[in-house]
Formats: C-alpha cells, structure tokens, sequence
C-alpha cells in the first residue's frame, strides 16, 4: 500500500515538473524590444528657437521560432488630448479635443540573403515605402537601428487631470494574413530646457508700500527644477515708527489652462506653502530718532523647498491645448499704529512670476558663467572647467593641460595652444601671454560643442 502511494507521489511529482517545462517554452516566443540611447528627448530653448535633436535608438526583432516577416516598421507619433466638464446637473456639458502632433514613419530593409548568412544581425533602415516581400528569418536576434528627427518646436510631455501630450514609439512586424502582427509600444518623455540666458536671469521685486515701508524681494534665478529649494532674500525699510511685521507666507500656485472645441477652463491650486509666523515681532521702529526713519533695513533668509517629481506637480509649459504657469505669492502681515492708517488693510501680497522645470533638468540647469566675470573666462579657471565638462566633456578639457611649472617651481595656470589672452588662473591678476593678446577667452559655448 505504501509502494503504491509513493510511485503515485513521484508520477505527481513529475507530472508538475512537466506542466512547468511546458509553460516556460509557451512563454517563450517572438519578440519586438525597443531600445533608446537616451531615455527621455531633451529640447533646450524656446520652441521658435530650438534647433531640434534626434531620437536614436535600436528595434530588435528576438525570433524564438522561425517566422516570415513582410513588413517591418515603427513609428513616432505624438498626439496632445483634452476632456473638459463644465455646467452640473442635466445641464452638464462634455469636450473632448484630439489633436496629431506627430506622425513620422520608418520601414526598414529586409534581406534574406543576409538574414540566412548568420546568427546575429544589424541591418540598416529607409524610409517611406519598399515593396512588399515576405523574409523568413530563422532563430536569432536582429538588430535595426534608427534615428528619428525630433523637431524643436515638439510641446512637451504631460499628464494632467483633464488633458495630456504624449509621445511614443510603435514598432510593428506584419506577417501573413493568418498570422497575428508581432507588436511593441514604448513611452517616450519629451522635457524642453530654457536657454542659459533664461535661466541666469534673476528675480528682483522693490516697491513702496503705501508710504509705509519699502520692500524688496531678491531671487537669484527665476527657473528651478521640481524638488529644489527656492533661496529667497527679503529686505524692509518701514517709514513709519511703531510698525510691525508678525507673519509672512510664502504660497507656490499652479495656474492651469485647459482648451478643448473653443471652450477654456482655468484652474488654480496652491502647491507649496511656507508660513513663517514669527517673521520680525518686534517693532522695526519703536526707540530711534526720526532721522532713523527710512534709513534703517532689517533682511532675512528664507529656503522654499519645490515638491519633487512624485508630488503630482507640473512644471511649467505652454502646448497648443494645456498651459501650465508657476507665480510665488508673498503676504506681509502687517500691525499698524492706530493713530495711522485706520483704513489700510492688515496685511498685502506681493506676486511674481517663476518657472519651474522638470526633475529631470537638473544637472542641465548648471547655465553658463555670466560675461562680466572675466576672471572666469581662463579656461584654466575652475569654475570655466565645470562649465566646460558639462558642455563639451571631459576628454575636451584633459586637452587643455593646464598645469605646468614656473622658474619657481610652482604650479603655474596656461592656455592651450592656439588660444588667446586669458587670466592667470591662480589669482595673481596677471594675464599669460599666449598668441596675439586680444581678448579673453570666452566660455565654452554649445558652438564648440557642436565642433566636436
């Protein structure tokens, strides 16, 4: 009895086994993958400037069973897509709008001659039509790189509440008539990056307050990436004694702007708020002498942190159908004397406009040092070298070789060979002869990069 239950145990046993091998070879089976160089399409500069890039990348066809192919070919299309609800009730309306931003379309070369010749392929592409023909390709991975033009002024990707533009890659492998296609879809994320003049530009507010104090407000850039922090400057000048200031708030709004069949729909959130109650309590001028009035400043230092990537915030774009915009708003809570102004308000607001960028920006938003710094132009300089890595690479600044050894036998800066006047690169103020003296050198700039 027991021989009995053990021999039905294994031929269990091995029957499982089986039905497992049998799965795992059902699963096996041919197979479209797309590969990108790059996983996400960086365009840099506004969309009447940007020159546009390439989205290069490879469509291997993984044949597990040999099959015959007619056609293969893939495809970028882009398309941007809102659906709006306004009224409530039975008086509730629907829109929808569809619009193609893109449709550009490849089909690659088959050959049977080289498809029969070995085990592993690269083939080349061409575009537009090639007459029908039906290729058998034996077991074996073949590989079919492409480069697709991405023009510069392509909106960006988003995905919002009532609207989006989106991108991807379709590859598609026809067969017969009684066989299914060989199919595969693949995301792609188009981000745009402002130009390094856009992005070194400053934030200045400076304005009277109904006679009562003089503010200004500094930022030192007006584009930050999702998940930065926002360094924020203030300063007052009061014109008046016994004035006080006990709070002030810092509120991030998200401005969104929604068309779909000629209709629009704005919405407004905030979404990031930095209170700060304690914010100068004490009199800015109780003690002082009237001569004091207007000519005593008082500053603070503020750090706004952005939500980051997963926050469920947009960074700022403007596409045919969705516009996103950013403004920090600043609300002074005020406490005046009661023998003055009894009918202004206890508190005012201050606006600014700001951009804020994706993530996925943030090693790209480095811009270029400004033109005024001279000292920075040697391209010996430290900071003229950071810039350099970025934007032409390393190999290009190990080409400098700038180190080298005076009569002292100390560490001395030089140019490379062929370039002009620049800075001494150690401080000393003196400029290093290195053709005709004619200007300093200037920063790398995406021209040079180009060159390489």
């Amino acid at each position: 009895m027991s021989r009995h239950l053990s021999t039905n145990s294994t031929q269990s046993h091995i029957n499982e086994h089986l039905s497992s091998c049998f799965k795992r070879i059902n699963k096996l089976k041919n197979e479209l993958i797309i590969k990108l160089v790059e996983p996400s399409i960086l365009l840099r500069g506004d969309p009447q400037e940007a020159s546009g890039t390439y989205l290069r990348g490879h469509l291997i066809l993984n044949i597990i069973k040999s099959i015959n192919i007619k056609k293969l070919k893939i495809k970028f299309y882009g398309k941007t897509k809102t659906f709006l609800v306004t009224g409530s009730g039975t008086e509730q309306n629907a829109y929808t709008e569809i619009r193609e931003i893109i449709n550009h379309k490849i089909q690659f070369k088959l050959s049977t001659a080289e498809v029969s010749s070995q085990h592993n392929h690269k083939f080349g592409l061409k575009k537009f039509k090639i007459r029908s023909t039906t290729v058998k390709f034996p077991v074996g991975s073949y590989t079919y790189p492409f480069e697709i033009f991405i023009p510069g002024n392509l909106p960006e990707s988003v995905y919002t509440k009532y609207g989006m533009v989106k991108y991807k890659l379709i590859a598609r492998a026809s067969r017969s008539v009684l066989f299914s296609k060989l199919s595969k879809n693949l995301d792609v994320k188009i981000i745009r990056i402002l130009p390094d003049y856009d992005i070194s530009e400053g934030i200045s507010l400076s304005r009277d307050y109904n006679s009562i104090l003089n503010y200004e407000i500094s930022i030192p850039k007006h584009v930050f990436p999702l998940g930065q922090v926002i360094q924020i400057d203030v300063k007052l000048i009061p014109f008046i004694k016994k004035l006080k200031i006990h709070g002030l708030s810092i509120k991030l709004i998200e401005k969104t702007n929604y068309i779909a069949e000629n209709n629009n729909i704005r919405v407004s959130k905030i979404v990031a708020i930095l209170e700060i109650n304690d914010f100068m309590q004490d009199h800015l001028l109780e003690d002082q002498e009237d001569d004091d009035i207007g000519n005593t400043s008082h500053h603070s230092n503020f750090d706004f942190p952005i939500p980051n990537c997963k926050s469920g915030i947009n960074y700022s774009m403007n596409t045919p159908l969705i516009k996103i915009n950013h403004e920090l708003v600043f609300t002074f809570k005020i406490i005046l004397p009661q023998e003055f102004y009894q009918d202004l308000k206890n508190e005012f607001s201050v606006r600014s406009p700001i951009t804020i960028a994706s993530c996925l920006t943030v090693n790209q938003l480095s811009g270029l040092p400004n033109y005024e710094e001279i000292s920075k132009f040697c391209p010996c300089d430290p900071e003229y070298q950071r810039v350099a890595r970025l934007v032409l690479g390393d190999a290009v600044v190990e080409s400098l070789n700038c180190s080298s050894r005076n009569e002292n036998n100390d560490i001395e800066r030089t140019a490379p060979s062929g370039s002009r006047c620049c800075r001494d690169c150690n401080g000393c103020g003196k400029f290093i002869e290195c053709n005709s003296c004619g200007a300093q050198r200037l920063p790398p700039s995406y021209e040079d990069d180009r060159a390489h």
